[in-house]
């Protein structure tokens, strides 16, 4: 990391406080963007929308965070992401077991990853011709 670069890292357990305060690295992501951040190591920056990986390519490196579109402002919810800006990838600063509540909070507001939905549609099928 060059001299220059963020000397902090923000804390997904006090994310949401910080989140209100913030503005130059906040990135708002929509639910695919989002859910495709919730995974553990580093992501390559082709795993995102073109858009999304627009916002994350204007960014130094350093910590940022990700919040769900819709829910930028609503604290409570506590709908964001502490991440990491490498050159060429993201890393999800988040526990497995707060991923897994923010994987179930998505899925109460009706999301549906498409992967999950390919292999329902693929279940639906072989249930069919049994």
């Amino acid at each position: 990391i060059q001299e220059n670069s963020a000397k902090y890292r923000i804390n997904q357990e006090a994310v949401q406080y910080v989140v209100p305060y913030m503005t130059k690295r906040l990135i708002s992501a929509d639910m695919d963007d989002f859910y495709a951040c919730i995974k553990d190591g580093f992501l390559n920056l082709n795993t995102f929308s073109d858009s999304f990986k627009k916002s994350i390519e204007e960014l130094e490196p350093g910590s940022f965070v990700v919040a769900l579109k819709g829910y930028e402002k609503d604290v409570a919810k506590k709908m964001y992401l502490s991440m990491w800006r490498r050159p060429n990838c993201v890393n999800c600063f988040v526990a497995k077991v707060e991923m897994e509540g923010l994987i179930s909070k998505m899925r109460a507001l009706g999301y549906v990853a498409k992967v999950q939905e390919t292999e329902e549609k693929d279940e639906g099928a072989a249930a069919s011709t049994v």
